[in-house]
């Protein structure tokens, strides 16, 4: 759209006007007559004010400039001096005044301050608070500067500063740390180049934090965990690297029409991913098996996940499809958080410690349909609404059921029920007595094979048990 100037001031008065004007009389002009006009500036009064005006504008501007260059001479001044102060804190080796603790060091740091650690065991948790900023923890060498956190129910390093950077370490824990690397309401904190060692624990908790780097670490034990309300606590993120036992470690965010296929892995994350597939999967020993979080309509199949705390973990997800997986020895087998609309089906969901199939915290209308719940300590639980556990008057097989199937067409007589909560009992109406019934009579065919599959857990199981005895 564009726009146009105004027209020029005419100073040529037309000379067959007639005016009447106070000025116009001022000025000689005889009223009636013809008069051949000259150019009128503005009376002297106006130049005057006019000029006043132009001084101050120019005034106002050399004044602001004055003001942004005394601001960036300021800026540079408070950098420079910044860091002209920073200093390099020694820990460990034999230098006069170096500090035998880590966390001593820490204490008596300050803003964009080094604290290089010597080689050596270091058997102490580690807090770096929030108004220690910038604040770099460098060790000598990755293999022999360790940190072994003692705390039970501790971190062995909480961060909680701004851009903060800790590389070239070792770090381990007890048995009952709840994990070895805590990030918290925080950003741009860097993880490089670690060995990152964790008894079945989180290994890196990142809760309500922001554009965190993960680089290049070997990590042993649960993985990555990740807590936060909005999307950038999860999507800020640079995870690269970085092996989970032995194994990849995916960190996946903001991208759709991929897919993951025949691979061995410990962990995958997928962060606001769409119209993906998981497929042929083997994910096992880690925190999450598979971590999808603001992600709609993938695919996860024919994945075998088993060993990890959480098998699959759905968190504000939707429209998902989880289907023909082999989900057995976990802690929970899947679990659903503020996730709506997904589909969990044909799974073989078996020998979960906790739970095979959890509903909970504000999950609505998904659906729970053909898949065999057996031998978990406890088959399912729905603290959701609206969620229901049944497909077309087919719902899934339990192998605690103990109702009949006096009609033979392979549904239970009366309900399953999956919880009970207060004044409302949650029901798969059509529990599965017989696949095979089901299947011939709705002309289905099954995706998961029962005999197969109990198979392949029992040939797992024989291998696990050989090599345990090996070891010893």
């Amino acid at each position: 759209m564009g726009f146009s100037a105004a027209a020029p001031v005419n100073r040529y008065r037309n000379h067959t006007t007639s005016m009447n004007s106070s000025l116009d009389m001022h000025q000689g002009y005889e009223q009636g007559k013809e008069c051949t006009w000259i150019p009128v500036g503005p009376p002297i009064f106006a130049k005057s004010i006019n000029n006043k005006k132009s001084i101050r504008v120019d005034m106002i501007r050399k004044s602001f400039i004055m003001v942004a260059f005394l601001f960036v001479l300021a800026s540079a001044i408070i950098f420079f001096i910044h860091d002209v102060n920073a200093r390099t804190l020694y820990v460990g080796g034999t230098g006069d005044g170096n500090y035998t603790s880590i966390q001593q060091a820490v204490n008596n740091a300050t803003d964009g301050d080094v604290i290089y650690v010597y080689s050596g065991v270091y058997n102490e948790n580690i807090f770096i608070p929030k108004y220690v900023n910038s604040l770099k923890l460098i060790g000598e060498n990755r293999d022999t500067t360790v940190i072994n956190g003692v705390k039970e129910n501790y971190a062995t390093l909480e961060i909680w500063g701004k851009n903060c950077t800790f590389e070239n370490f070792t770090v381990t824990s007890g048995e009952r740390s709840t994990s070895i690397i805590t990030i918290s309401y925080t950003d741009h904190v860097r993880i490089i180049n670690n060995r990152i060692e964790a008894n079945n624990n989180t290994c890196i908790y990142m809760f309500f934090s922001t554009n965190v780097t993960i680089l290049n670490n070997s990590i042993t034990g649960g993985g990555i965990n990740i807590v936060g309300g909005s999307l950038e606590n999860w999507n800020t993120h640079i995870i690269s690297g970085n092996t989970l036992n032995g194994r990849g470690l995916y960190y996946i965010k903001d991208v759709s029409n991929f897919v993951i296929s025949s691979k061995e892995v410990s962990q995958i994350i997928l962060v606001n991913c769409t119209d993906g597939s998981i497929k042929n999967v083997d994910v096992s020993e880690g925190i999450i098996g598979i971590f999808m979080a603001f992600s709609s309509n993938n695919v996860v199949e024919k994945c075998h996940i088993h060993d990890n705390h959480y098998g699959i973990f759905l968190h504000e997800s939707k429209d998902n499809i989880i289907e023909d997986n082999l989900v057995e020895n976990n802690t929970y087998g899947i679990y659903v958080t503020l996730s709506s609309y997904n589909e969990i089906k044909n799974n073989l969901i078996r020998w979960n410690e906790n739970c095979g199939c959890w509903l909970c915290c504000g999950s609505f209308y998904n659906t729970i349909y053909m898949n065999n719940f057996t031998m978990n300590e406890k088959n399912a639980h729905d603290a959701g609404i609206f969620n229901r556990w049944y497909h077309k008057k087919v719902g899934n097989y339990w192998g605690d059921y103990n109702g009949t199937d006096d009609d033979g067409d392979g549904i239970g007589d009366s309900p399953y029920v999956v919880s009970v909560r207060e004044n409302e009992t949650v029901e798969d109406k059509y529990p599965i007595v017989s696949f095979e019934k089901v299947i011939s009579s709705n002309n289905q065919t099954p995706s998961v094979d029962i005999s197969v599959s109990l198979l392949v857990i029992t040939l797992i199981a024989v291998i696990k048990i050989l090599k345990k005895r090996e070891q010893k």
